[in-house]
């Protein structure tokens, strides 16, 4: 292992987002297929309710949201599109709080 790797691995806070990054890859695309099950429709950027319905996204897509999230890159094309994925993503902005704290 070169050094370089061993500071990374050693370094608790880097490996406290990667392992959040992983958990809330999960819970985002956990949230799809439950948003799907249901028949939720899509919110608007003025929070109201469209006539379109969610469309799960794919754990690729769940782990690029995630990503753009936990290193507050944003980026703006990616939003949740309805109140439980908008939920799972405040749990992930606070939990980036809770890192910091430690």
């Amino acid at each position: 292992m070169s050094p370089l790797e061993y500071k990374i691995i050693k370094n608790t806070k880097i490996m406290a987002h990667l392992k959040i990054i992983i958990l809330f890859t999960f819970l985002y695309w956990i949230g799809g297929k439950i948003e799907k099950h249901y028949n939720l429709k899509i919110i608007d950027e003025n929070g109201q309710e469209t006539d379109k319905y969610v469309i799960p996204i794919s754990l690729y897509d769940a782990l690029y949201f995630s990503l753009a999230t936990q290193t507050t890159v944003g980026y703006g094309k990616n939003t949740p599109p309805s109140r439980v994925t908008q939920t799972i993503n405040i749990f992930q902005l606070l939990s980036i709080f809770g890192i910091y704290l430690l």
